[in-house]
């Protein structure tokens, strides 16, 4: 499931995932506050 291209960082800061690395991130969820996975230009759940 694609949900944005952007997520929160510890900070409480929006990032792109133009600026994060493929793979786990610390990022979470703008809406429902669960961690993201970063996978080719989108970011999804981890489940």
């Amino acid at each position: 499931m694609q949900i944005d291209e952007y997520g929160i960082n510890l900070d409480g800061e929006l990032i792109s995932i133009e600026q994060t690395r493929r793979g786990q991130t610390d990022l979470k969820c703008s809406y429902c506050n669960n961690g993201l996975i970063a996978e080719k230009e989108k970011l999804k759940y981890i489940i």
